[in-house]
Parts: C-alpha cells; structure tokens; sequence
C-alpha cells in the first residue's frame, strides 16, 4: 500500500510518531507491506503507472529510488532531456516499513535495470542500506546523492521526510565502501547516470 498521507514521523512530535506506530501495527496486523507515508509511491512506465500527470511514457533501464516525490518528478523530466529513461523509481518519503535498503536490493536484482540512481535524505537502518548497497554495486552501478549533508541540509531533511541525515563523513565513508559513486547535486546526478550507462 502507498500511504500519500503525512502527518506521521516527519513532524517530529510525539503525536506523529505515535501515528507511524498504529499505521504500521494496523498493516503489519493485515498483512500489508507500506511505501510511505509521505511519499508519491511508484513509477512504473511500462505499465502507466505515475505519481504524477504527464509523466515520460518512455521505458528504459534506470531504477531510481527517491526520498522525495518531487525530486522523482524532477529527475524523470531530466532523464527525458538528457536520453535516459526508467525501468521503475519510487518516492519512499519516510520509509516507516519498506526502506530504501529494500528498493536497493529489488533492483539490484531486477533485469530491466542496468543502473541505479538514488536520491537520500536518510537512513532508519544504516547498517542494513550498506549491505543492500554493496550487493547491489557488486552487480551494477549505482550513483546516490546523499543531501542533508551540512546541519542546515539535516534539519531541512528531519523536517521533510523525518530522517535521521547523519554526518557527510560517515555517508560518503559509507559511499565508498560500498562501492556507490556519489554526487552531490541533481544534476551530478544525471551526469553520472549518463556516463555509466555509456561505460556499460
């Protein structure tokens, strides 16, 4: 289930994470896996399946995994600029179930995509994401952008997403062990995605 809906974790108050508690104990009780809350869900152009009116219909071999619904939007128009396109991309917002250690791993092993590309605000389970991390760049490269990366960045990302962004030293420590190839801005972004899928 993808849970638009905000007003959990990313308020930071005691009323919203008492919230993402209930809404995860009610799935979890059902059976039912979460993308969310606060997030725009699923891309998938195959299918037709968008956040967002209008989005590119082109099919192609990028998996994206985004914090940010809006970032989603914005990087699927400029991969339509720059001759790339998505074999699937989700906005996970505050990733009170599935994280992005998750998305990580299903496209790490998903054919139709060559390269993942990421945008990070931060991590529930550090730990868990670094070993999702190294599997999947073991297999196909994967470029991340990691903001939050100064404490004004980290504030802006407590106060949009609820994520805990740690330091710029740890994040791009991480980056490199891994085997991520980090950047630093949208558009690092998409120059990198560009020149990995010309390498391989």
């Amino acid at each position: 289930a993808v849970m638009f809906t905000a007003g959990f974790d990313e308020l930071g108050t005691a009323e919203g994470a008492a919230r993402g508690r209930e809404l995860l104990e009610t799935a979890r009780s059902g059976g039912v896996r979460l993308i969310g809350p606060n997030c725009m869900g699923l891309y998938v152009p195959a299918i037709g399946l968008g956040p967002f009116p209008n989005m590119p219909s082109t099919v192609g071999d990028v998996g994206f995994i985004s914090q940010s619904g809006s970032l989603l939007s914005a990087f699927a128009r400029e991969g339509e600029a720059r001759g790339f396109a998505f074999s699937k991309a989700v906005s996970m917002g505050n990733q009170l179930d599935l994280e992005g250690a998750d998305f990580v791993r299903y496209l790490a092993d998903d054919e139709e995509t060559r390269v993942i590309a990421m945008y990070v605000e931060g991590a529930r389970d550090g730990r868990r994401l670094f070993d999702a991390l190294s599997y999947a760049a073991a297999r196909k490269p994967v470029v991340m952008w990691k903001s939050g990366r100064t404490s004004g960045g980290a504030r802006a990302a407590r106060s949009h997403t609820g994520a805990m962004a740690g330091s710029g030293e740890l994040w791009g420590a991480m980056a490199r062990q891994a085997g991520v190839i980090p950047a630093k801005t949208l558009l690092d972004l998409s120059d990198l995605v560009v020149a990995v899928r010309m390498r391989h």
